[in-house]
């Protein structure tokens, strides 16, 4: 169980810190960092379905803040 704790702990830090070592490489985005997650804590199809899910959630975001910049 800590071990676990320390592995998402991990990936949370190699999520936040990918755009300052690997430049844009789009680890920090949902899609990646919920499989590694899910991967980690070992239910990898809960990791994936929550990785779809907050992806389509992250970009109808995205472009709804994009629509009111160019407004």
């Amino acid at each position: 169980m800590v071990f676990q704790a320390f592995l998402v702990a991990l990936v949370a830090f190699f999520a936040y810190s990918s755009n300052k070592f690997l430049g844009d490489a789009m680890v920090n985005r949902p899609l990646v960092t919920a499989t590694l997650t899910g991967l980690v804590l070992g239910d990898l199809q809960t990791g994936l379905i929550m990785a779809g899910t907050l992806e389509l959630t992250w970009a109808s975001a995205c472009r709804r803040m994009l629509r009111q910049a160019q407004s």
